[in-house]
């Protein structure tokens, strides 16, 4: 018999799951842009592996955030997600990780 797993997140992970969820419902976005954030959303609610969302929506805007062709939420957004990737390499723990991420996304 299976069993679903519950995922708890810490604040800092529910203010990156907050953002992503905002930044989705925001006008200001492309449709592009929205459908790599809702599904990536879905999947990090599912799974609970934040790392692997930080660096499947880092590798999906990278392009954009070179050519400077995101919009300016996701201009903003995708920062703060090279702060956090920033922030997980220098970490080993997952307590230090959900501790480094709050300040990041509560700003």
């Amino acid at each position: 018999m299976f069993y679903k797993k519950e995922i708890k997140f810490s604040d800092g992970e529910l203010a990156f799951l907050d953002s992503i969820y905002n930044l989705a419902m925001s006008s200001e976005i492309t449709p592009e842009e929205r459908n790599v954030l809702l599904p990536t959303k879905k999947e990090l609610e599912k799974t609970g592996n934040v790392p692997k969302s930080i660096n499947d929506l880092m590798n999906s805007f990278r392009l954009g955030a070179v050519q400077r062709s995101l919009s300016k939420p996701m201009s903003e957004f995708y920062s703060k997600l090279y702060k956090s990737n920033s922030a997980r390499n220098g970490l080993t723990s997952g307590i230090a990780l959900s501790t480094a991420l709050l300040p990041i996304w509560n700003s």
